[in-house]
């Protein structure tokens, strides 16, 4: 349902729009994070909070948005691919743990 300033509207799923011309089917969304670790730790915690930030709320399914992330410094490594997770909470997770493993690496090297 939709309102505007002259008439509202009630158009059948999954249409929308002024005159319920717009098909609003669900599509699939990729999308591959690649941070880099390298030099200073002081701002990995700043990269941990943004990733947080931006993969926090993003319907992550097989069918509709797929996250993937690849870290690097001197050496490139894939933490997760694209259908490696799919549900919210375990790219969280993953995320924190990626970030864990990598400020130990940093440090001791």
């Amino acid at each position: 349902m939709c309102q505007y300033a002259d008439y509202e509207c009630i158009c059948p799923a999954p249409y929308s729009g002024k005159q319920c011309t717009r098909n609003c089917t669900r599509s699939v969304l990729d999308v591959v994070f690649v941070a880099d670790i390298s030099d200073e730790i002081d701002e990995a915690s700043e990269m941990l909070e943004l990733l947080q930030l931006l993969t926090y709320g993003l319907p992550v399914a097989a069918n509709r948005v797929r996250l993937g992330l690849v870290v690097y410094a001197n050496n490139v490594t894939v933490r997760f691919a694209l259908n490696t997770y799919s549900v919210e909470s375990q790219v969280q997770i993953a995320v924190l743990n990626t970030y864990f493993v990598c400020v130990c690496v940093c440090v001791c090297v």
